[in-house]
């Protein structure tokens, strides 16, 4: 069943980790997704100045996804993966 995290509005599933909607400011920091079948770590395009870093997230469909052009503000750093939809995640 998925949680929902009112302060950050983040929706973990399987230790997957989505910012959804129009959160904003939400920090990801330290979380691990592993083997899922879907996304570790995605941030939606209506989702903006969020900072991911120092996750890890391995052998998932795809590792990290941000759907904004050139990840618009959002900061990936310091992050543990294998694939990613944009050469701006790191």
């Amino acid at each position: 069943m998925p949680r929902h995290d009112t302060a950050t509005c983040v929706i973990r599933q399987l230790r997957r980790y989505a910012l959804a909607g129009t959160t904003t400011g939400s920090v990801l920091f330290l979380d691990q997704a592993y083997l899922n079948p879907f996304t570790g770590i995605w941030i939606q395009a209506t989702s903006t100045h969020n900072s991911v870093l120092s996750n890890g997230s391995h052998l998932n469909t795809l590792d990290m996804r941000d759907d904004n052009a050139d990840c618009d503000s959002n900061l990936w750093a310091l992050n543990l993966f294998s694939t990613a939809n944009q050469s701006c995640i790191g």
